[in-house]
């Protein structure tokens, strides 16, 4: 199992073409423990997929931040590549709702 997020719905290629990795399951692991410790109901059950709407990115966004921080306190040998992830995360996931406000992603 790994973590990705693609756009449900895509309009176009380059939205079929979207798959952002976050982690593998081994990463999965360590962070989703900590998401449901934290109650981070957005980050916390990417295991059966999270739909994320535009409307709620920016609380996702939060989330990912709160979640990067936790995981770098708890183990911060990870921190670099959590960082790394997350932000790709939230690079690519701005980029299509710039484009398309009615955009949902799947996460898990």
């Amino acid at each position: 199992m790994s973590v990705t997020v693609t756009v449900d719905d895509p309009q176009n290629e380059a939205e079929r073409q979207l798959s952002i990795p976050v982690f593998t399951e081994v990463l999965c692991r360590i962070v989703q423990p900590i998401a449901i410790e934290l109650g981070l109901d957005m980050c916390d059950n990417w295991g059966t997929y999270n739909d994320v709407g535009v409307g709620e990115t920016p609380e996702f966004f939060a989330q990912l931040d709160i979640l990067a921080a936790a995981v770098a306190r708890a183990h911060p040998d990870l921190r670099e590549h959590i960082e790394l992830r997350f932000g790709n995360v939230k690079k690519g996931m701005a980029a299509i709702v710039g484009h398309r406000p009615d955009a949902t992603f799947c996460v898990g």
